[in-house]
């Protein structure tokens, strides 16, 4: 057989291979060139130990420390106790203030009254007007009387001391002491005919009832009752 006839094919060209090119190591820092000045800010950071985003970080440190720059600890602990101790001083101390009131100094005059010597020391203990204290004094003991020129009070009946303490007690413990601190450093005062104890040593405010007298009975003549009080 004859292939004469056929036509043969050409060899290809191969073109010579480029020269080798010295390998770049690809770093950290020139991945992060390549990506953009923010990135290569990030990855230095991971790998330097270098703050990402330091200028926020003080922005917001400044903001944080901002009220309190220049005061050290101690000089605002001491600014504290120095305004506890001068507006309430006796929360600074473990004794807490109590009510000392004397004992009630009883004296008979004649068969039908009776003279409270020590009225207007109790009154003074207490830190109340005299006229409220006589007035609740009246009303719980059911009778009548008055105060002298010296302060002591008059009372119509016969009465002791055991009679007259447990009444204190309980004066000193609706209209004196304070229902939330029990401080006795507390006042009356009046307001929209309400009167209200109110407390400086907690600032408490509380309404208090008012002195009413009991029931009398009436044994003389009601028509000279009333020509005495015209």
């Amino acid at each position: 057989m004859d292939f004469s006839s056929k036509k043969k094919k050409k060899p290809k060209n191969f073109l010579p291979p480029d020269p080798p090119q010295a390998e770049v190591a690809l770093t950290p820092a020139k991945v992060a060139e390549d990506r953009g000045p923010s990135t290569a800010t990030v990855v230095e950071s991971a790998q330097g130990g270098m703050e990402p985003e330091a200028p926020i970080k003080n922005a917001t440190e400044g903001i944080a420390q901002s009220s309190t720059t220049g005061y050290p600890y101690d000089m605002l602990l001491a600014r504290v106790f120095a305004q506890i101790q001068a507006l309430n001083p006796e929360l600074m101390s473990d004794t807490k203030r109590r009510l000392v009131m004397a004992p009630p100094c009883m004296a008979r005059v004649g068969t039908k009254k009776t003279h409270f010597t020590n009225f207007n020391g109790i009154c003074r203990s207490l830190n109340r007007d005299p006229a409220h204290l006589s007035a609740y004094l009246f009303a719980e003991l059911g009778t009548t009387g008055s105060v002298d020129a010296n302060g002591a009070l008059l009372i119509r009946g016969k009465y002791q001391a055991k009679h007259i303490e447990p009444v204190l007690r309980n004066y000193a413990r609706t209209y004196v002491l304070c229902s939330t601190c029990q401080s006795p450093d507390t006042e009356l005062s009046r307001d929209s005919r309400l009167l209200f104890l109110q407390c400086k040593t907690c600032r408490s405010r509380v309404t208090v009832k008012s002195v009413t007298s009991g029931f009398q009975a009436v044994t003389g003549k009601r028509a000279a009752i009333r020509a005495k009080t015209q």
